[in-house]
């Protein structure tokens, strides 16, 4: 018989029934739930690389209309990350915030694909518009790795009424 850790008693007759988790899906829980949480809070720290980014290549004027419209098109980041972290706090409650946080970062990433290769086929301007070309790529790397993750982490994040691969679901 699996090992089991005591979640709750209920009182039923005044007699306590002890509800039990197996170990092996508690653990599952903590690794998907601590995946949820690091992709959320990458995906906070996403906009503020993209600023970043948009900085690089002068596309940001100090406090003028440039850097405000940067700022109305990069918030909607922010959507992924708030999905994933409602994710992580219930699952099962915010359970309908996933199809939004996947929808939210397969566009993002494909929309991040489509402005390499747009990128691509002026590469010159593209170099002498970016002050430092190594910083440059290396954050736009990152961005399309924090897309990566956290379309990842939104796809697999778990539903914990769920049953696991190698259990039999659960009957009501």
């Amino acid at each position: 018989m699996a090992e089991t850790i005591p979640t709750r008693s209920l009182a039923v007759n005044h007699a306590a029934l002890t509800v039990g988790v197996p170990v092996s899906r508690l653990r599952y829980e903590m690794k998907r739930r601590f995946i949820t949480l690091v992709a959320a809070v990458a995906l906070s720290i996403k906009p503020f690389m993209l600023g970043s980014l948009a900085s690089g290549l002068g596309l940001t004027d100090s406090g003028g209309f440039l850097s405000a419209f940067l700022r109305y098109l990069i918030a909607p980041q922010a959507i992924a990350a708030v999905c994933l972290f409602f994710l992580w706090y219930d699952a099962e409650k915010y359970d309908a915030f996933k199809p939004l946080a996947i929808l939210m970062q397969a566009l993002s990433l494909v929309t991040a694909v489509a402005c390499v290769f747009a990128a691509s086929g002026d590469m010159a301007r593209l170099f002498v518009r970016a002050d430092d070309l190594y910083s440059f790529v290396q954050r736009a790397g990152v961005v399309v790795a924090i897309d990566l993750g956290g379309l990842l982490a939104a796809i697999t994040a778990h539903h914990p009424a769920r049953a696991l691969p190698g259990e039999s679901p659960k009957e009501s």
